[in-house]
């Protein structure tokens, strides 16, 4: 059994759950998993990336949207240099 099979077949489920009572108690959490990709086609591996957060949600929320955002692994800058002839 691939790592992305156990994840479809005995996390997800759970995590559905998680999910469901956390929105019905506003409970924010920040949730991530990666499983290796046997299809290198498809990239290196298979990452599901949940994230409850904000206004609706109580407690403190302080390091959340950071979390996120390295999970998300997005970048922090673009810079592009154009040089020409004069």
């Amino acid at each position: 059994m691939t790592q992305e099979e156990i994840y479809d077949q005995k996390i997800s489920p759970l995590m559905k759950q998680i999910i469901a009572v956390c929105k019905e108690h506003k409970i924010p959490m920040v949730a991530s998993f990666d499983c290796p990709n046997d299809e290198p086609e498809i990239g290196d591996s298979l990452r599901c990336t949940t994230a409850l957060f904000g206004d609706e949600f109580i407690g403190k929320q302080d390091g959340f949207k950071e979390a996120f955002r390295i999970l998300k692994r997005q970048p922090e800058c673009f810079a592009i240099t154009v040089m020409g002839a004069k």
